[in-house]
């Protein structure tokens, strides 16, 4: 705890301490999650919303049909049929928006980490902050490999979060890959 008081010198009250700080444990981070994905819910509808008015699958529905399958050509004997071009453009739909949206989530993530509050609004109302464990402050490239490295996470269906129950500083896979820490500053 004394190389966390070091490193986080930064948090100094007006008194010229250094702040309380503690590790912040699964149940707090998960509360901050909340937070940020009913904000990104917020932020992220609009947008599809928006994109669904312009027509953007109907724009794709429209440059498949040009496409068109001659209709001589008996339904059985056709290589490729028309349920199967909807289920192709409904699975290209489905991985746009899930570019948007981690773009999105990405951007927010790791705008919010590099900034001076070092966390997004969601850890913020927690008052918890993510650090670099070396030098206190998380960049950008240190927030983008974090973020990264939440999609590893992500991808193992949760495991690399469970690891904040057995480690004693209460990192998550991703905080042990980038040697950053969440901290509850009192």
């Amino acid at each position: 705890m004394k190389h966390l008081q070091k490193t986080l010198s930064f948090l100094k009250n007006s008194d010229n301490q250094i702040k309380d700080v503690v590790y912040a444990g699964f149940w707090i981070r998960f509360a901050a999650f909340l937070v940020d994905t009913i904000i990104l819910i917020i932020i992220i509808l609009p947008i599809l919303n928006i994109a669904e008015y312009n027509g953007i699958s109907t724009k794709i529905h429209q440059i498949i049909e040009q496409k068109d399958i001659p209709k001589t050509i008996p339904a059985e004997h056709q290589l490729i049929k028309h349920e199967d071009i909807n289920i192709l453009v409904n699975n290209k739909a489905k991985k746009t928006v899930n570019k948007i949206l981690l773009f999105i989530s990405g951007f927010y993530s790791i705008l919010f980490l590099s900034s001076k509050k070092q966390g997004t609004p969601g850890k913020q109302l927690f008052k918890l902050m993510v650090i670099d464990n070396k030098v206190g402050k998380v960049g950008i490239l240190t927030a983008l490999i974090r973020f990264i490295a939440k999609q590893l996470s992500n991808f193992l269906f949760g495991f690399g979060y469970l690891v904040i129950f057995v480690t004693k500083e209460r990192t998550a896979l991703h905080d042990i890959m980038c040697n950053t820490r969440v901290v509850r500053v009192k």
